[in-house]
């Protein structure tokens, strides 16, 4: 039978009917290439400039095996004919792979999310976010089991996902990923909306408060894919294109989860970059640097009010309060960072403690990754 007498949709036609399974294929191979090498420079930038390894470094390698394994079921799906519009299509392996693919997008994109959290841990003490990052965390794992086990047991039996004529019962398909997809993108803007009031309310210099903002408007590239995905998978579905319907799946599952692996990365190459570029992190106006440091007492209980410059590339002792309410309250500047004039009382200023409850520490991610920078140099 010819292309032409196969049941071929607008979608398809338009790709080309008979050769789809190579239009999954492509993204997904190319987003885990570029997902693969930004994850490599998070490492080298940790581990070489920073000298900083932290727990959320090593989950986010999870997420890229997960996603390398991702790219495998693909390869091994489209040789078995994904996408193909052909009888003699292996529909029952294919199908076993796609749900395959399916449990592991699941799991990969809420590790992603459980990286971000962990990174988020290691730079805010305040005690309401941290609670929100724990809740968020917890949230995760209801995610994962409706994502996985809900479409491992979308039929009763289970083999009648892939043999129609067996005995049983299937739910809804089409409820079941909009259901998944819905709890995804809530927990996308969640997980991006978390930190954004506590930064917004420090005290950094212009270019690199907006360098971080920044990349948290660009995470909000998770959300738009996670949008584009169920639309697409959704709408081939309802025209009747299965076949479509699952390529669609198979490229966006690949490209959000890649996605979402390079958006956790961007904060932690800021050193990287403003070693490579340091103009575009650091401010040209000392000013920029200065703050208004409001009356805090000292070791004797006496209390004094003093403008003192913040380190420059925000050194790496330097670290700010937040209050019970998560707003940022006035920082603790160290000795290093005072003017000459308090030379003799350098001493009453001890060393933070950045583990302690309320505190800011910004040293991990924005001051400590800075300096090092600097030092490298």
């Amino acid at each position: 039978m010819s292309d032409q007498d196969h049941p071929v949709s607008a979608t398809a036609a338009h790709f080309g009917a008979g050769d789809l399974g190579l239009d999954a294929l492509i993204p997904a191979v190319l987003c885990t290439f570029v997902a693969s090498i930004v994850v490599a420079l998070r490492w080298y930038t940790r581990c070489k400039i920073t000298h900083c390894i932290g727990l959320d470094d090593y989950v986010i390698l999870l997420s890229l095996l997960l996603s390398w394994a991702m790219c495998f079921i693909i390869v091994a799906s489209v040789s078995k004919g994904l996408g193909k519009y052909d009888d003699a299509t292996d529909t029952i392996q294919v199908t076993k792979l796609v749900l395959v693919n399916n449990s592991i997008w699941t799991v990969l994109v809420n590790v992603t999310k459980a990286s971000i959290l962990m990174q988020y841990l290691r730079i805010f003490g305040g005690r309401v976010i941290r609670r929100h990052c724990h809740t968020l965390a917890f949230l995760l794992i209801p995610a994962v089991c409706w994502g996985t086990f809900g479409g491992i047991f979308l039929c009763r039996p289970v083999a009648k996902l892939w043999r129609p004529e067996l005995v049983g019962h299937c739910r809804d398909a089409q409820t079941y990923w909009c259901s998944v997809a819905a709890v995804d993108i809530s927990l996308d803007f969640s997980v991006l909306i978390l930190p954004m009031p506590s930064i917004a309310g420090l005290h950094l210099p212009r270019k690199q408060k907006i360098a971080t903002m920044l990349v948290f408007v660009i995470g909000f590239l998770v959300c738009f894919v996670s949008v584009v995905r169920v639309v697409t998978v959704v709408v081939a579905s309802q025209q009747g294109d299965f076949v479509m319907s699952g390529v669609w799946s198979i490229i966006w599952s690949a490209v959000e989860g890649n996605v979402g692996i390079i958006c956790a990365c961007l904060l932690s190459l800021k050193a990287l970059v403003t070693k490579l570029f340091p103009r575009l992190i650091v401010d040209d106006d000392p000013s920029q640097g200065q703050m208004r440091i409001a009356i805090l007492p000292d070791s004797n209980g006496q209390e004094f009010s003093e403008t003192a410059t913040w380190c420059h590339s925000f050194g790496s002792s330097t670290t700010v309060e937040f209050g019970p309410d998560g707003q940022p309250v006035a920082p603790r500047i160290p000795a290093s960072c005072l003017p000459p004039s308090h030379a003799p009382n350098r001493a009453r200023h001890k060393p933070v403690d950045s583990r302690d409850e309320g505190i800011l520490d910004i040293t991990r991610v924005l001051k400590h990754d800075a300096a090092q920078t600097q030092n490298n140099r």
